[in-house]
């Protein structure tokens, strides 16, 4: 990829980041109102807008009559329900590296992964938990595409595929960063423990599996969960 397109890769991840920023702490936003809090482009904004849309991260709400540009209705934006709580504030990310950095230094990396898979446990509780405010999902691949549109709230472009092979969940950007990359068989347990219990616990079902098949941390293109159903 030319050094100029990984600019507008990078320049992109940073634009989404800041509108979801804003649309957290101002709920029912315009366009308008976040071009102005961001000093982002009221084309920046809308593109942005609409591509976290396609995500299941922002949802657009009721337009309100007569407060649009050229006398149109303005839409109004929001996180979606069920995300809010779930989403860290971006500085806590150094605090966090630094506190697993320092907990594999004392406890050891099988600790910390025991840890971690825990964390992943309690983290899906409350995130299904969410879910069943809004009816929960009705099959498998719905609540993938739950898990999905987390993973998509904290920057990780995630996506969900079904070919011949079954049924993956697709992350493109790794949101834990060099820290996983230096410990990946560690940090990655958090996400398989998040994934796996996520589902079960949405399905009350313990015959679903999930393989991570590829691996960010590791040097492949994405990181890829391979989620299987005896049914």
């Amino acid at each position: 990829m030319a050094k100029e397109a990984v600019g507008r890769v990078l320049d992109r991840y940073e634009i989404d980041a800041r509108i979801v920023e804003c649309v957290t702490l101002h709920p029912d936003a315009t366009i308008d109102y976040i071009s102005t809090q961001t000093k982002l482009s009221y084309t920046a904004v809308r593109n942005s807008l609409t591509r976290l849309a396609s995500l299941g991260v922002i949802i657009q709400i009721d337009p309100i009559e007569g407060s649009g540009r050229r006398g149109r209705p303005a839409a109004r934006f929001r996180l979606d329900k069920g995300l809010q709580i779930l989403i860290p504030p971006r500085h806590f990310q150094h605090l966090a590296t630094v506190l697993i950095e320092q907990l594999i230094e004392n406890e050891g990396a099988s600790h910390v992964g025991d840890l971690l898979d825990k964390a992943g446990e309690v983290q899906a509780s409350k995130l299904v938990a969410a879910w069943k405010l809004n009816g929960g999902p009705d099959d498998l691949r719905g609540a993938v595409q739950l898990v999905s549109k987390l993973y998509n709230s904290l920057g990780a472009y995630s996506q969900v595929r079904r070919n011949r092979n079954g049924l993956f969940l697709e992350v493109k950007n790794c949101v834990y960063g060099d820290i996983a990359t230096t410990y990946p068989n560690t940090i990655c347990r958090y996400h398989e423990s998040l994934i796996a219990n996520a589902l079960h616990k949405a399905l009350a079902e313990s015959n679903v599996t999930v393989e991570h098949v590829m691996v960010l941390a590791k040097g492949d293109h994405q990181c890829q969960f391979h989620i299987k159903s005896s049914n």
